[in-house]
């Protein structure tokens, strides 16, 4: 099953389906939400068609975060990148397990 782990140090390592992963780092700006990463760059394949691939500057936006309460453990998360052409986002959801 293909994942993305962040740790609080600062890595992140990207698992395929296949069986290949890669590592790097991430920094989140907390005032834009957006995280940028480097020395990696995740692209998840969801379908034939469509993956999980950042901006052109390797970067995702956290757009919601989810809690069953405000102090309860993350649950999930929307990540999402924004459209160079177009005024859209494509928004990802991944579950934490």
């Amino acid at each position: 099953m293909p994942s993305i782990t962040f740790f609080n140090n600062g890595n992140v390592t990207v698992k395929q389906d296949y069986g290949s992963s890669a590592s790097g780092a991430y920094v989140i700006d907390e005032p834009t939400n957006m995280i940028t990463f480097s020395s990696v760059t995740p692209n998840i394949v969801i379908a034939d068609w469509i993956g999980t691939s950042t901006t052109a500057d390797n970067k995702w936006k956290i757009v919601k975060i989810e809690r069953a309460t405000p102090t309860s453990p993350v649950t999930g998360i929307w990540f999402g990148k924004r459209d160079p052409n177009k005024a859209e986002y494509m928004v990802f959801h991944f579950l934490l397990r």
